[in-house]
């Protein structure tokens, strides 16, 4: 606005306010009209000297140089004023003998900025310390960061000019968690509660000060432990710079004063004796203070509007800005290598010049910017149109050549989504249009070949002796149904649970996953059939609990509520809202299939059944203790039901018992082997008869559903009513799949089946995946 006025006044007459007698303008190229108007009115008047700096190559009178679109209308327009000895064959078309142009192609944008340390040593070998006479040009602002964690350590000073994506700093990403974390925060009877997935981020966050991070490891145990939804403030709040972090905002007018708090929290007081450390904090204070300057001005807008707005209206307002600003650097221009982006590089002149990421659709940009106006309007008006964008990035990449005596090229030739992997066209131009055509070099790298997969660990002594002192002897831990079945599912994945002791590690879900859905269904079935235990239940009883819908959805949300929350009189959440009513659901199919077979009797309920197994292991015998925790028991009609709830799929059939112990089987329905080892272990601690039962949720509204084990052979297909009837057989199997296990020649390799692979914990120590 300030050039309009100056425009306007220059069409009007009115030089009174240029009160200087002259004025100079130099190292100009692409004017807008304003500029126009107030310099020919300058030059009318005698109060202006121009002087321009180009290279005669791109300026003669037939040429159609991109870089020479601007300059040669400026020159007809207010001419040069150059002193007359001044020559404009400079070294792009009139090359000495010591200058020296390269192009380096590499793989990837990050090897570009690992060849920085290489070149500055080339260099220094040539011409002492790189001095500010040396330019590192970042044609991708993106590449900073990683190109200052490359510069090598005999660089001692560094000036950065130009401007980096707040939105790609770590203080960014601390603030975007920060305004997520009191959006979701909610204040219920005092206690201010704040979401687990928010809070474990935040602590988590590189950002924050060793001395905030102190109690932050604990802290976040605690919640992975606990896998609750949402954290009391009180939890959090171990020190005083937790405090001010994990609070709650009451308002949009407050926010700003909260994250001011915050972030001049986490300033750190430069340490200059540490040489080291100078850079990463000089450049985390950047970032906080461009955070500040920011905040202050939005708050002074929002304040002056006087717009009624909510805490997650202020916080998108506040973090679309962020993303849109950039972070400005600026130092001593006479000390150390510059680093700048290219139109940071306007009227300056390096000897010795380092360019980046000079791919197409880098340099030049392929777009002209978003706007509303088309391409052919913009034209008619003579305002900007992408041909005008890419002169003005011709000239300035030409203009560096001047009287650049060394200039090596860099670019990514790795073509990677939208990006083709080609160098700019103003390299191929560089290479036919120069005096001194270009030198090329393929910057390759030694890649060693991806680890072999390796498809069986053979088994050693150590191996085997961490089993038999982890299974073996009268204090030996119990070999659960779930160890078999991981054995027959994948023995590599047998290797790294039980023999390397690798657990999975617990995380952390913002909703309710499918396995604590399972649980939390369990826990309920537990506690609605605890207090009818050794007593037998009529289909009037079932029918009675059913019934009792307040009391079954007090019980549902309060395993729910036990299960996420600490804190007396704390509501649930929507998700668990909806888990809770789906529970319902689910607990009224059981009691409804339930009622069918009563008269019943639950005789256990989360019962853990171990029973010793001989086995033969190295030819010699030896016991063994196998068990679990079964989910019900109960007696109907004078047998024993080793019951089981699932709340996912399962197959309610199987074609032969040693079907459950083929390795091979795709579809092999482990929960059955599960079942049948309880029958198994039931069978040496009760005469009674048993057989194995999976309530299947999905199942239970299927017509006659019965839950029992249908076994098809070639004589037909059977319901097991009895587990004695394959007792024989299950149990060979099961000891001969058990000695496999214990002996020393059977090696641990990898599961043919690579459907299994793919939600398996260990699949990247394997490198199955």
């Amino acid at each position: 606005m300030i050039f309009r006025d100056g425009a306007i006044k220059c069409i009007e007459g009115d030089l009174s306010g240029f009160t200087w007698d002259t004025f100079h303008f130099a190292g100009f190229n692409a004017l807008n009209r304003c500029e126009k108007i107030l310099m020919k009115s300058l030059k009318d008047n005698r109060k202006a000297k121009f002087y321009w700096d180009y290279d005669e190559s791109y300026t003669e009178r037939n040429s159609s140089h991109s870089a020479g679109y601007f300059i040669k209308e400026n020159i007809s327009h207010f001419g040069n004023d150059m002193p007359g000895e001044w020559s404009y064959k400079t070294l792009l078309s009139q090359p000495s003998l010591n200058i020296s142009r390269e192009i380096i192609s590499t793989s990837s944008d990050i090897a570009q900025v690992k060849l920085i340390p290489d070149l500055l040593g080339k260099i220094l070998e040539k011409d002492g310390m790189p001095d500010h006479q040396t330019a590192i040009v970042l044609a991708d602002e993106n590449l900073l960061i990683p190109l200052l964690s490359s510069i090598p350590e005999f660089i001692t000073d560094v000036n950065i000019t130009m401007g980096y994506p707040f939105k790609f700093s770590p203080v960014y990403s601390f603030l975007k968690m920060l305004l997520t974390l009191q959006k979701n925060s909610r204040t219920e009877k005092g206690v201010t509660f704040f979401v687990s997935v928010d809070v474990t981020g935040l602590l988590r966050h590189s950002f924050l000060t060793d001395e905030t991070k102190y109690h932050s490891g604990e802290i976040v145990s605690r919640i992975i432990s606990e896998g609750r939804n949402r954290i009391p403030s009180s939890i959090i709040c171990k020190s005083p710079a937790l405090e001010v972090i994990f609070i709650k905002v009451e308002s949009p007018a407050k926010m700003p004063q909260y994250i001011r708090t915050v972030l001049e929290e986490q300033y750190i007081i430069e340490n200059e004796d540490d040489n080291n450390a100078v850079k990463s904090i000089s450049l985390h204070n950047e970032f906080i203070f461009r955070a500040l300057q920011v905040l202050n001005r939005f708050e002074e807008i929002t304040v002056s509007s006087d717009i009624p707005m909510t805490i997650d209206t202020w916080s998108d307002l506040f973090d679309r800005i962020l993303k849109s600003i950039s972070v400005p650097f600026s130092g001593e221009p006479l000390s150390g290598i510059q680093i700048m982006g290219l139109l940071e590089t306007r009227v300056l002149d390096f000897r010795n010049i380092i360019l980046l990421s000079v791919n197409e659709g880098v340099l030049p940009r392929s777009s002209a910017g978003s706007s509303y106006i088309p391409y052919n309007l913009r034209e008619a008006f003579g305002l900007p149109v992408i041909r005008h964008q890419d002169s003005i990035y011709s000239y300035y990449f030409y203009r560096l050549l001047h009287r650049a005596e060394k200039a090596v090229f860099i670019y990514n030739s790795s073509a990677d989504g939208l990006k083709t992997g080609e160098m700019s066209r103003l390299l191929m131009q560089l290479n036919y249009l120069s005096g001194s055509p270009p030198s090329y070099l393929c910057q390759g790298y030694e890649v060693s070949a991806r680890p072999q997969l390796i498809p069986a660990v053979e088994r050693t002594a150590r191996h085997q002796e961490i089993l038999e002192n982890k299974y073996f002897g009268e204090y030996g831990a119990s070999l659960s149904p779930r160890a078999v079945n991981t054995w027959i599912n994948c023995r590599m994945q047998f290797y790294y649970r039980y023999i390397c002791a690798l657990e999975e590690p617990d995380r952390l879900s913002e909703g309710i996953d499918s396995a604590e859905f399972g649980n939390l269904f369990h826990r309920i079935m537990q506690k609605i059939y605890s207090g009818y235990l050794n007593r037998q239940l009529s289909a009037q009883e079932i029918r009675k609990i059913a019934a009792e819908k307040n009391e079954l959805e007090k019980t549902v949300r309060e395993t729910v509520f036990e299960r996420f929350h600490t804190t007396t009189g704390e509501s649930l959440t929507g998700r668990e809202e909806i888990a809770a009513s789906i529970l319902v659901g689910y607990v009224r199919k059981i009691l409804e299939k339930d009622e069918n077979f009563a008269p019943f009797t639950v005789s256990e309920l989360e019962k853990n059944l171990v029973i010793p197994i001989e086995i033969v292991c190295n030819g010699n015998p030896v016991k063994i203790k196998m068990g679990g925790i079964v989910d019900r028991i109960d007696s109907v009609a004078g047998k024993l039901r080793i019951l089981d709830y699932k709340t996912g799929d399962v197959s309610m059939e199987i074609k032969s018992v040693e079907s459950l112990f083929d390795e091979k089987n795709r579809n092999r329905p482990g929960e059955w082997l599960q079942l049948l080892v309880y029958c198994e272990i039931l069978c040496g601690i009760s005469d009674i008869k048993s057989y194995p039962v999976i309530y299947a949720v999905r199942n239970l509204s299927y017509p006659g559903f019965s839950g029992r084990l249908s076994i098809k052979s070639s004589a037909g297909e059977q319901e097991l009513y009895d587990y004695s009837v394959i007792k024989d057989s299950f149990r060979a199997s099961l000891i001969q799949l058990i000695e496999k296990i214990f002996s020393p020649s059977e090696n641990f390799y990898m599961t043919a089946e690579r459907n299994r692979c793919s939600f398996c914990p260990y699949n990247l120590l394997c490198l199955r995946n």
